[in-house]
């Protein structure tokens, strides 16, 4: 039983991720949505409802990536006794997690509210998508790694 369990703990960190990556895809979708209803006179309840909505979201699969980064590294380190940053998934993968937190810090700036101008909603959506499809070509990376 322990050694079946040893087996499958290298694979817990790809499945932890891609239900990462699927928030991510969630809260990216509800971002867009946000913008686009931004330029279009709207109902400001409905608004701020979709504006937790995304930030609930976004917080979750911000906590997701965090933690399965660590788990990531920590599988490398003492399960498969491999060197940490042994490839590009890692340095990548830690660019892209960099990322979402810049994108976050923005977004966090936005929700205070407060005086914003168009670059504020610009870096937050460069950071955040940029982190997006480079978390998405990290993850094809990974396949390379798997045992």
């Amino acid at each position: 039983m322990a050694g079946s369990l040893l087996e499958l703990l290298p694979y817990v960190h790809p499945v932890w991720q891609t239900v990462a990556l699927l928030l991510m895809v969630v809260g990216l979708s509800l971002g867009l949505r946000l913008r686009r209803e931004r330029r279009l006179p709207w109902d400001p309840a409905v608004r701020a409802a979709l504006v937790r909505r995304h930030i609930r979201v976004t917080a979750a699969c911000l906590g997701m990536m965090t933690a399965g980064h660590l788990m990531g590294l920590l599988t490398m380190a003492f399960v498969r006794h491999k060197e940490v940053f042994r490839s590009a998934h890692a340095y990548f993968g830690t660019i892209a997690l960099g990322l979402f937190w810049l994108g976050a810090w923005y977004g966090a700036r936005l929700a205070r509210g407060g005086p914003l101008g168009p670059k504020d909603f610009s870096n937050h959506a460069f950071c955040v998508l940029l982190g997006a499809v480079l978390s998405l070509a990290v993850a094809v990376m990974g396949y390379t790694l798997l045992p």
